[in-house]
This record gives C-alpha cells, sequence and structure tokens, in this order.
C-alpha cells in the first residue's frame, strides 16, 4: 500500500483578509548578542514578553497528529530596534535532533521565514536545532538564502539564539538583526514571516507546527504579513482541517482553539451527514477535538464541512476528494522514473513468464478498491510481439509486449508490460519476464552492462510505441548561432538541455525555452559557438524519447555529431545521467547540475565520458553530499570528471552560476566522440 497519507492544510473561512496585516507590538529587550555562536552560555533577553509579544497558541498541523503531551507549542513574535524576534515554548516529550545539519528540520528544530512583500521568490530560511539531547548538546543553525545577489556572509552567525531545557521540552528564543532582513525598523513596515515547529517522533514521520497568521493556506512563498507596531493584532481563537487517510476511503477533521475554549461544545455537518457534538479538551498548549468521516461513493464529492461553535458556524476548507482518487488510480499506470504507484492498481499479467501460445489475462490485483475509487473499470490487453507486430497468440517462444487500456468514467490510461513465452525445455528464470526475455536473447552474458534486461524491455517498447504512434514524445525548442546557415557545409556542434521540475509547465514553458540555462546563454551572446536545443517535459525524463528528438534536430539542422553535450538541472541533470547511460557513446561530454549522485551500479558506463558535475554548497533539495558522492564513484572507476561546488549557494543558485561559467563551454568543445 501506498505509505503515506494524503493531508491538506486549510483554516477556516476567515472574515480578515489574506492581505490584511498582523500588527506585532516592539519589546524592549536586553541582552541581544549577534557576535558569539548559540550556546548554553547565551542568555534569555529580559523583557516582558506576556505583555510585548503577539501572543501565538494555534497552528496548522501536518504530519502525524500527536497529543499535546508528545508535542505542541506556544510561542510570541515581537520586534526590537535591534531585531524580529520569535520566542516559542515548546513541549516535546521525546527530543529527537538531526545528525545531519544540511537537514536540521528533519527533528526537533524551528524553521524562521522571511520575504519582502510584493516581491517574488525573495525569501531566506533560518533552521534552529535547540541542542537539548545528549547527542547535540549545543545549538545549531543553518541558513538557506533564496534571494537574488550574493549571500548574506555568515549568516549563521549572525542569528541569536538562546535556548533552555524545561521541563517538558525547551524554551528557545531566536531573533534576526534587520541587517540580515534588510528591512529598516521603524513602525508601520511590513515583513513577511512565518514559522514551523518541528518533531519526529520515533518510528513516526515528521510533525510540523507551522504559523502562518490569519491565512488561509500554508504556501510556501506567501507567508503572514506582520505590521511592525506597537499593539499586538488580533489572531483567531479557533483553526481546523481535514486529512484524508492512505486509501483516501475516510477522513477526519481536526478542530484546534485556543485553550480557554476547552469544554466548549463542536459538532460538524458535512452534507448529509451530520455528527453529534463533541467537546473541545485541553490537550497540552491548546484545546483539540476531531471527528471521523466517511468519505463520499466512487465519483462523488461532498460540500465542504461545517463547524459549528456557539452560535458560530464555519466551513473547512477541503481537498478535492474526487481529483485526489482520481490521481491514485492514474498510478497504476506509472511505470519506472521516480512515479510511485500503488500496487492494488497496477495491471497485472500473471503468469508473466508462460508456457503455450495462450496470453495471460489480465486484471487488477484489487479491483475492489479501484472501483471504489472511480467506479467500474474496463480493462483490455492488445499484444504485439518483438518486432511489433499485433498478434492474438503467443504462436513462439520469446518476448512479448501487451499494451493495456484501462478506463474508468473519470479517467483513462495506457501501460504496457513485458511478457515471455517460455520454450518447452527452459530451464532459466521462471517469474521474471523482463530478465527471462533478455537472457533469452543473449543480453545477459557475462560482460553485459548491469542493466541489460532493463534496456532492452525499455528499448523493445520504445519502438513497439513508436510502431504504433504511441511513443513518448517531447516538444522542444532550438536556437542557432548568428551565422548559422543552412546547407553552407558547415556542421555546428549541439548542446542539448534538459530543464528541471516545472520547466515544461504551460506558464514556465515560454520562459524556459528562452531563457533557462544555456539556452539563455545562447540568447545572450551573438557569437555562441552552438546550436542549443532545449526539450520539454511535464513531468520526468525518458531517454529513447531524448535521443528521438536529437536524431530529429541531426535531421533538420547542420549538426557535427562527434560534437553532441548533454546537460540539464535538477529532474533534468537526473535525465542527463539516465540518458548518458542509456547512450553513452552518443555524447562527447556531459554537465549534470544539481542531479544528484546518479546511479552508482551504472556509473562505470560512463569512463570514457568526460563530466563535469556542478551543486549549490546550501542545496537541501540535491545536497551536495550527493554529487561528491557521484564525482568520487565515477573517479574512482577512471573516469574523467570535474566538480565545482558553489558554497553558501542553494538550489537554483547552481542553476543560474552554471551556465554562466564561460569556461564550461569552452571545456565542452575539447572533446569530440569518434563517429
Amino acid at each position: 500500500m501506498l505509505n503515506f497519507v494524503v493531508s491538506f492544510l486549510a483554516v477556516i473561512l476567515q472574515t480578515q483578509s489574506m492581505a490584511t496585516p498582523i500588527s506585532i507590538p516592539k519589546v524592549d529587550v536586553a541582552g541581544l548578542v549577534f557576535s558569539k555562536e548559540p550556546g548554553p552560555d547565551i542568555a534569555e533577553p529580559k523583557g516582558d514578553w506576556a505583555k510585548s509579544s503577539l501572543p501565538i497558541r494555534l497552528f496548522l498541523e501536518d504530519g502525524p497528529v500527536l497529543a499535546g503531551e508528545n508535542f505542541s507549542a506556544k510561542a510570541g513574535l515581537a520586534w526590537s530596534t535591534q531585531a524580529l524576534l520569535l520566542r516559542v515554548d515548546v513541549i516535546v516529550l521525546h527530543p529527537n535532533e538531526s545528525d545531519d545539519t544540511d537537514n536540521l528540520f528533519n527533528g526537533d528544530s524551528i524553521e524562521f521565514f522571511f520575504r519582502q512583500p510584493g516581491t517574488a521568490l525573495d525569501m531566506f530560511q533560518v533552521v534552529v536545532s535547540p541542542g537539548i539531547t545528549a547527542e547535540h548538546p549545543a545549538a545549531r543553525v543553518h541558513f538557506f538564502d533564496y534571494r537574488a545577489g550574493p549571500p548574506h556572509e555568515n549568516a549563521a552567525s549572525a542569528v541569536f539564539v538562546a535556548r533552555e531545557r524545561t521541563p517538558q521540552g525547551y524554551r528557545m528564543t531566536i531573533g534576526l538583526p534587520w541587517s540580515l532582513i534588510k528591512v529598516d525598523p521603524k513602525q508601520g513596515e511590513l515583513v513577511g514571516t512565518r514559522f514551523t515547529v518541528n518533531h519526529q517522533e520515533p518510528g513516526f514521520a515528521r510533525s510540523r507546527l507551522t504559523w502562518t497568521g490569519n491565512e488561509e493556506t500554508n504556501e510556501f512563498w506567501t507567508p503572514q504579513v506582520v505590521k511592525l507596531d506597537h499593539v499586538a493584532g488580533v489572531l483567531k481563537p479557533l483553526r481546523a482541517w481535514m486529512t484524508w487517510d492512505s486509501d483516501l476511503l475516510n477522513g477526519k477533521v481536526f478542530v484546534t482553539a485556543n485553550p480557554e475554549l476547552a469544554g466548549q461544545s463542536v459538532g460538524i455537518t458535512w452534507g448529509d451527514h451530520s455528527k453529534s457534538a463533541v467537546k473541545l479538551d485541553l490537550d497540552g498548549a491548546r484545546s483539540t477535538a476531531q471527528f471521523g468521516l466517511e468519505g463520499p461513493p466512487a465519483g462523488g464529492s461532498e460540500a465542504n464541512p461545517e463547524i459549528t461553535i456557539g452560535d458560530q458556524t464555519l466551513k473547512v476548507s477541503t481537498p478535492d476528494i474526487k481529483a485526489l482518487r482520481v490521481a491514485r488510480f492514474l498510478s497504476g499506470g506509472a511505470t519506472g522514473g521516480r512515479q510511485r504507484a500503488d500496487h492494488r492498481l497496477v495491471p497485472t499479467l500473471l503468469p508473466g513468464v508462460f508456457a503455450g501460445p495462450k496470453f495471460p489475462e489480465v486484471d487488477y490485483p484489487d479491483r475492489s478498491y479501484a472501483e471504489k475509487l472511480v467506479g467500474p473499470i474496463t480493462v483490455k490487453a492488445t499484444y504485439y510481439d518483438a518486432a511489433g507486430n499485433e498478434v492474438s497468440r503467443g504462436n513462439h517462444p520469446g518476448r512479448y509486449v501487451a499494451k493495456i487500456d484501462v478506463s474508468a468514467s473519470s479517467a483513462t490510461f495506457t501501460t504496457y508490460r513485458t511478457l515471455f513465452r517460455k520454450p518447452d525445455d527452459w530451464q532459466g528464470e521462471a517469474s521474471n519476464p523482463v530478465v527471462a526475455a533478455a537472457a533469452f536473447e543473449g543480453k545477459l552474458r557475462p560482460g553485459s552492462r548491469p542493466d541489460a534486461a532493463r534496456k532492452a524491455e525499455q528499448d523493445t517498447t520504445h519502438a513497439i510505441r513508436k510502431r504504433i504512434g504511441a511513443q513518448v514524445k517531447y516538444e522542444y525548442a532550438v536556437k542557432t548561432p548568428t551565422d548559422y546557415q543552412p546547407a553552407a557545409g558547415r556542421k555546428w556542434p549541439l548542446i542539448v538541455y534538459l530543464h528541471g521540475s516545472g520547466g515544461g509547465d504551460d506558464a514556465s514553458w515560454p520562459n524556459t525555452r528562452l531563457t533557462d540555462g544555456p539556452m539563455g546563454t545562447a540568447h545572450r551572446l551573438d557569437n555562441f559557438p552552438f546550436v542549443v536545443v532545449a526539450l520539454r517535459s511535464r513531468g520526468g525524463w525518458f531517454p529513447p524519447a531524448v535521443e528521438d528528438v536529437i536524431d530529429e534536430v541531426e535531421s533538420k539542422f547542420e549538426i557535427d555529431k562527434s560534437r553532441i553535450y548533454l546537460t540539464g538541472f535538477s529532474m533534468g541533470g537526473f535525465g542527463t545521467w539516465n540518458t548518458a547511460y542509456d547512450q553513452p557513446g552518443r555524447f562527447a561530454a556531459i554537465a549534470p547540475v544539481a542531479a544528484g549522485s546518479g546511479d552508482h551500479a551504472l556509473m562505470p558506463l560512463l569512463v570514457q565520458l568526460p563530466a563535469w558535475v556542478f551543486n549549490g554548497g546550501a542545496d537541501n533539495t540535491t545536497p551536495p553530499r550527493l554529487a561528491r558522492g557521484a564525482v568520487e564513484l565515477l573517479k574512482s572507476a577512471g573516469g574523467n570528471v570535474r566538480y565545482t561546488e558553489y558554497p553558501d549557494m542553494g538550489h537554483t543558485d547552481a542553476l543560474r552560476l552554471a551556465y554562466a561559467e564561460a569556461e564550461l563551454y569552452t571545456w565542452f568543445l575539447q572533446f569530440h566522440t569518434k563517429l
């Protein structure tokens, strides 16, 4: 079963506009020292927090919902002439701090986010681990800067941190100096901020308590706007959100309220369903209640639940259960790549290794579950031999491919499966048709590539899909040099660029095709000596389809086939590794950017292929240790590899900086393949 809980965090509909700032008061404090590393010798700043801060008791909760005695928090937000100040009291029964400084948020920690209102992607993030466990006796700070321009030097050490162990957990004060936030601290000034308290209970996924003010959603790039003021604003006393269980069949509504509301009755109405009232129970630093809800029938949806407390009726925003169920159903067609499918929804052909001419029948491991999601379904299989001919019987031993069409009233998908008809005297693989077919075809001899069976399946299926006009196919954009002339006799080197996740979306592609990666360089420089092709994907990169684009570009443009260079960022960096593994002899050099560790089993395939790997030193999406591991593995195998790591730079910084390296392009031109 797909092991996650689909969770949608939402608060009750607000009477206050999302754009309305919340006032935070000025507090007179003494003892703020920004020149020391955080440690036990840093005393709490002196000030009247009870009277001079915005009191925060309610949070959006994500991940496992724990009892308040295990994990809860209350906080105060204020400002001084020196800094923006956050004080948090955390109840945590089992403290558990991350060993990884780059990922402090995976244990007990506080994340403090900032963004200038009205700016795009101008955000930074401070993560502080309190240092209250025996393994980690000192506080640690990690800084992520998503803002344009050079990073702030020594940003982590500029943060004020004071913390102490309490009988029930810990108390921590974080001060962000205005020089770091780049705000002039005066009354009326606006700052975008939010914070998250993290905890990972042993045996559970991470739990998060996120304060977003009176905002309705927990959007990463849209924190609550606060106003520096002399008085505290007003926060909503009640919040509610809904989660669906991992099967998407039933759900729960959680209500959290200020502690003084404990004992009051809360009722819920959802469509035609009514629930008896329950009382808010005092639970740590807040009061809570919850309701279990039975999901609608397949294909149906319900109105938002309504919470009743006293004479008020409050609506709870809920995820679109019909859309979620359709997406889960469609996961059954996800094969390969980084997509995950619920095994109950993957059509099966059993046995995959079969005897005699009759093909096995196709069905679902759990048809009843699939139909609870989307209603009645039909499944049809069409069979092809290894040459791509449609057949109704497997008359000869060998590889076959089944095209499986699955349809319901709300969604359809097509997937492909390999089958193997074994000879009567077959003594080989008896359960895995992919391995059995490759062995039968002689592709698993000693010295074969490690992924020979997978590649044989991939290439055969792709060829069949091309023959029937159903192949994966990428749109692309081409930029030629200023002095490029067709049929002039001159052949040009080609750079193939694979963008990152989201770059192929409708809103992003018009910009990606002109400015992303080497395409941006080609448009800026009149004498850029390459033809550049940028491919478009809506999710993941499939090596044979990338190679089809290269074939097409070669047929339409004057391309030097000995000088084809492959590069990509993030998802495209993963695609760079995978496409290079697939056809290592086709490329003269590769440049994966923020591309993770690659596939260690396949890295020896690239020993003869020059590679230049780039990564940000503060990249939390693809941590630099993964890139370093790939580089060391390739070096130890005898490969020609360079590595550039940008200190204190994040994920998208690597995109910007790597393709601005003029040396990258001269380095490319040193290499060519033997045709």
